[in-house]
């Protein structure tokens, strides 16, 4: 793994700790950003890293997900 690549993955694990403190806090995305001093364009830019992130892992172990069986 290149440096630039363990990088990005830091930056996207310490985003999506931010986005699930931004949830939980139940303040509007654009107070969080005031009071933590990140715009909000900075914001939805990692909001969708970490969409992205977490849609290529559930991609990546779509195989071994168990399946829901009918009754």
């Amino acid at each position: 793994m290149e440096i630039n690549e363990i990088r990005n993955q830091v930056r996207i694990r310490e985003w999506m700790e931010l986005v699930r403190e931004r949830t939980s806090s139940g303040m509007t995305i654009n107070a969080w950003c005031e009071m933590k001093g990140i715009s909000k364009y900075q914001y939805y830019y990692w909001l969708r890293k970490v969409r992205q992130e977490a849609y290529n892992e559930i991609e990546n172990h779509k195989d071994s997900l168990p399946v829901a069986q009918e009754d």
